[in-house]
């Protein structure tokens, strides 16, 4: 549950110094990898990164913009199975088909932005 990094997935690092500004893309790249990691504690800081939870996979950016977002498969085969057993054929079947997918596509974006809010904004008193 939560956010977690791709196990393999990719990360953009940059460094901004006297000398101007230096960027590493790493693809299908251990995310969480030693690499990484020395990377960071050199001065590098992570632009870009791809994150996932159970429903999506997305990116998410140093300004906090999220963009490609995709559904995983056990958010796929959820959607499918809404339909698989249903007794409508034709234009009602892919009228149902859309339903389905409104509603879980809806309610696992609405999951993300809880999850990313929960990172990244706190409650004032």
């Amino acid at each position: 549950e939560g956010l977690h990094a791709d196990v393999l997935g990719s990360v953009k690092l940059t460094q901004v110094d006297a000398e101007g500004t230096s960027t590493i893309t790493l693809k299908n790249a251990e995310i969480m990898a030693d690499q990484v990691k020395e990377y960071l504690t050199s001065g590098y800081a992570v632009t870009e990164i791809a994150l996932a939870n159970e429903d999506m996979l997305f990116t998410i950016k140093d300004s906090l913009v999220v963009s490609g977002i995709k559904p995983t498969d056990v958010l796929k085969d959820a959607m499918n199975a809404q339909t698989e057993d249903s007794d409508a054929e034709g234009d009602e079947l892919r009228l149902a088909a859309l339903d389905a997918d409104i509603v879980l596509g809806s309610a696992a974006i609405a999951g993300l932005y809880k999850q990313i809010n929960s990172l990244f904004c706190t409650a004032t008193d």
